[in-house]
């Protein structure tokens, strides 16, 4: 177990996941922000022993999500709102029931799931572009949230059409101020 600590302490390291609170959760298993997800994710803090997707364990999540570059608040409500149960055909897939787009922390569940699995609570930050389901490489996926999201910047074609759309508006503005109004004629 010393050896499965000190390889999830230079994982963590090695993707960037420095800094912050001490967690009081346990590492049962190193997270692997390339191959854990099917989607490749930034950076990933995990796995903690047991389930901490609940308003139970909001310090050990503050912890393991400043690790990875989220500064939570802690209030579980809003957070609760977004948990969904693994489903799909392999039983793997989070359907986050609607798109993600920008940067997007999540926590995953899984249980012990397969040959020497293991249970834990992973988190990750992914880079989204409209993304509504991520599917968990690992057996025994159980459920997921989704702690923030923050919009991407827009695309240089995004901002060049409103450009043009503001410039049209303010022609079409100027046109009128300047236009020459019928003469009254006096009666």
């Amino acid at each position: 177990m010393k050896s499965l600590k000190a390889f999830a302490a230079g994982s963590a390291l090695a993707f960037g996941c420095t800094g912050g609170d001490a967690i009081a959760a346990e590492i049962v298993g190193a997270c692997n922000p390339a191959t854990d997800l099917s989607l490749q994710a930034t950076a990933c803090a995990g796995w903690y022993g047991g389930n901490l997707l609940n308003n139970a364990h909001v310090a050990e999540q503050t912890a393991a999500l400043s690790l990875i570059g989220l500064n939570w608040d802690g209030n579980w409500g809003p957070v609760d709102l977004t948990k969904v149960n693994a489903g799909g055909s392999g039983k793997n897939v989070f359907d986050f029931n609607g798109a993600l787009d920008g940067d997007v922390w999540i926590g995953i569940h899984k249980g012990k799931g397969g040959k020497n699995g293991f249970e834990g609570t992973g988190f990750f930050r992914l880079t989204a572009s409209d993304l509504d389901a991520v599917t968990l490489r690992l057996n025994g996926a159980s459920s997921a949230v989704v702690y923030a999201q923050r919009s991407a910047v827009p695309e240089p074609g995004t901002w060049a059409m409103l450009l043009v759309g503001f410039s049209a508006v303010g022609a079409a503005l100027r046109q009128r101020k300047t236009a020459k109004r019928p003469t009254r004629l006096a009666r």
